[in-house]
């Protein structure tokens, strides 16, 4: 869902990679240092508001069921989405800190697996937010994927449109 989508970094990032890598498809090798090829920032770049934030503007409006991110492996992260019925923003998943497996980017849910992914109770939005919450004051991100176990409404009217096809040529055999 978040392939390709418009990407916003609100903040003071030490960065100088584009917001777009995020949701490129792409992986860091493992361990690649926090601030090579990633959107990093640092708590003393704003030490009094260190609000920085990630948000991405999905291409419509989807329904997601889970996640992966790669970031930085001691800290821990949250992705929000945006409930436009509520007016606010709430979590979709707390990303937890794997500090223990080394150092470097690190991917979540599953280190040693970059298609398992972390399921959720599904959401609706058109936007997603990025957050550091908790760990060294140095932080990175290099991916965030969201995904969908519903299909989307052109898979689905694709699919009706191939069962369509198949029925009329069954009912063009059985006349004959």
């Amino acid at each position: 869902m978040a392939l390709g989508s418009t990407v916003t970094l609100d903040g003071n990032f030490g960065s100088s990679v584009s917001g777009s890598t995020l949701v490129d498809g792409v992986f860091l090798p493992a361990s690649t240092e926090w601030e090579t090829g990633t959107v990093w920032w640092d708590t003393n770049i704003d030490p009094i508001n260190n609000r920085n934030s990630i948000t991405l503007k999905l291409k419509g409006q989807y329904v997601i069921s889970g996640f992966i991110v790669q970031a930085d492996d001691n800290d821990s992260y949250r992705v929000e989405y945006w409930d436009a019925n509520a007016s606010t923003w709430k979590t979709a998943w707390d990303v937890p800190n794997y500090d223990a497996l080394g150092w470097g980017m690190t991917i979540r849910p599953n280190p040693n697996d970059n298609s398992e992914i972390q399921s959720i109770s599904p959401i609706t939005t058109s936007e997603l937010r990025f957050t550091a919450v908790n760990g060294d004051g140095y932080y990175s991100v290099s991916e965030i994927q969201a995904f969908s176990a519903v299909p989307e409404p052109s898979t689905w009217i694709t699919g009706v449109g191939i069962c369509v096809g198949m029925l009329g040529t069954l009912l063009r055999r059985a006349r004959k």
